[in-house]
């Protein structure tokens, strides 16, 4: 009698087949991090552009200047942010509190005059000077240079237009735009204190963290005269400061608050192809239930954008997921209108769960998975 070592090459199929859908399951979640992680690393360059941008909020135009005007008295701003918080992209603000110093040269005082020209009117906006005269109103602090000195607490709101159609790998982009609402540049110029800034700022963002920061300096040109009809247009500009602050979202929310329920919800649809039995109701609804939960699903994020807000990346990663699962209901429907020869019904011939069903739906995974990183990438 004969011993044959081994095993039937046959008996290896089970195991080659289920090293591969391991294998592809592995890949459908490690390459969507991966998309994201190098979206991540690739938007650095172009949302530094972004800090650049002028204000679509504000008329006229902006002359950039590395320094204040010659023959203006200037004065030198600091900025120092403790919290930024309350950003809303439904209502397009947010709020900060910030200390705010000012030093200077000369007879006039800033810091009356000095205003935030995205700043909106809110219940807790407060403004705080440390050096105040007997009346409470603010009185320079003399330095030993001679110069005059002021420092505020600041806390004010903020209006943005925020940039959605990244959304929710979106990075914001969150100005203090500071102008003097009096004098005019030729008169008072303000520059950055840039040699009291802090090197490392890190206020407190809930939901967000801190990519960046970057200061500019603008002349404000306006495009009519404002009312002084003696100066004329071109007397019109004034000395403008922003202080830019670029914001993102952390890589975890993402995966686990908006991608995780969503591929739990494909994962279980897809499912519907692997029940075995013959009759087509339980597949028919499980693939039901899966369109309608990702439907539902939909709205729960929706809530964080305006209502005019355009279609923005996870709409477009729940759209490939809704094609995904409707290619799986097709497939279950299809499967139920199967006939004998004679043109009857066989419900034999509905039997779900073969290999390939199986097959498909790790196929419609895969589909799933290429998408979604081609949009993380592309967007």
């Amino acid at each position: 009698m004969k011993t044959r070592i081994g095993c039937k090459p046959a008996s290896l199929l089970p195991q080659i087949f289920r090293f591969c859908m391991f294998s592809l399951v592995a890949f459908s979640i490690t390459v969507p991090m991966s998309a994201v992680n190098a979206a991540d690393h690739s938007q650095t360059n172009v949302s530094s552009l972004g800090l650049k941008k002028e204000s679509a909020l504000e008329k006229g135009s902006f002359e950039q200047v590395s320094r204040g005007r010659l023959g203006s008295q200037i004065v030198k701003i600091g900025i120092e942010p403790s919290e930024v918080y309350g950003v809303d992209l439904v209502s397009g603000r947010w709020s900060a509190t910030f200390q705010m110093w000012w030093r200077w040269t000369g007879e006039i005082d800033p810091t009356r005059d000095t205003y935030f020209t995205n700043s909106v009117e809110a219940e807790n906006d407060a403004i705080t000077y440390d050096y105040v005269d007997s009346q409470g109103d603010p009185k320079a602090l003399i330095l030993s240079t001679g110069e005059k000195y002021q420092r505020a607490i600041v806390r004010v709101s903020f209006v943005k237009e925020f940039e959605l159609k990244r959304f929710p790998l979106d990075r914001q982009f969150l100005q203090i735009r500071i102008e003097n609402k009096r004098w005019q540049s030729h008169s008072l110029s303000y520059e950055f204190d840039t040699a009291n800034l802090s090197v490392e700022e890190n206020p407190n963002i809930n939901g967000w963290s801190l990519a960046g920061t970057q200061l500019r300096s603008y002349i404000h040109h306006y495009k009519n005269d404002l009312g002084k009809v003696d100066e004329g247009i071109e007397n019109q500009g004034y000395s403008q400061l922003v202080y830019s602050m670029e914001i993102k979202r952390s890589t975890s929310q993402f995966y686990l608050k908006y991608l995780f329920p969503l591929f739990i919800v494909l994962i279980g649809s897809y499912g519907a192809l692997a029940v075995r039995g013959l009759a087509a109701k339980s597949p028919l609804a499980i693939a039901s239930s899966g369109l309608l939960t990702t439907l539902f699903a939909q709205q729960i994020y929706a809530k964080d954008l305006p209502s005019q807000a355009p279609v923005v990346l996870m709409d477009k990663i729940y759209g490939v997921g809704l094609f995904t699962i409707l290619m799986v209901f097709l497939r279950v429907v299809a499967r139920t209108q199967a006939k004998a020869p004679n043109g009857k019904f066989d419900e034999l011939l509905v039997f779900m769960g073969r290999k390939s069903d199986i097959y498909l739906s790790f196929i419609v995974l895969l589909v799933f998975v290429l998408l979604t990183s081609l949009l993380v990438l592309v967007e």
